[in-house]
């Protein structure tokens, strides 16, 4: 779901075609999005009692899409300056 989150975080997408893009069954697809809209008591994250999706019209928004997108970020200017230093 964050490969294909736009930039404020929402995954437009129907159950089937989430499915699709996965490689899995319907089914199966219900499950994982029942288990991200849970609450997780083992989550490092407390915020939203650690749910890593909400539904929305139309999808999903990625709860905490802006922390992985700002990680994402710095990931990838490090390995900008390591290649530039070599």
């Amino acid at each position: 779901m964050l490969a294909i989150a736009n930039k404020n975080g929402v995954v437009e997408a129907s159950i089937p075609g989430l499915a699709d893009m996965a490689r899995v069954t319907v089914e199966e697809c219900q499950e994982a999005l029942a288990v991200l809209s849970s609450p997780d008591e083992f989550s490092r994250t407390k915020e939203n009692e650690g749910r890593r999706i909400k539904e929305c019209d139309g999808g999903w928004v990625v709860l905490n899409h802006a922390k992985y997108r700002a990680k994402m970020h710095a990931d990838e200017r490090r390995d900008y300056l390591r290649v530039k230093q070599q």
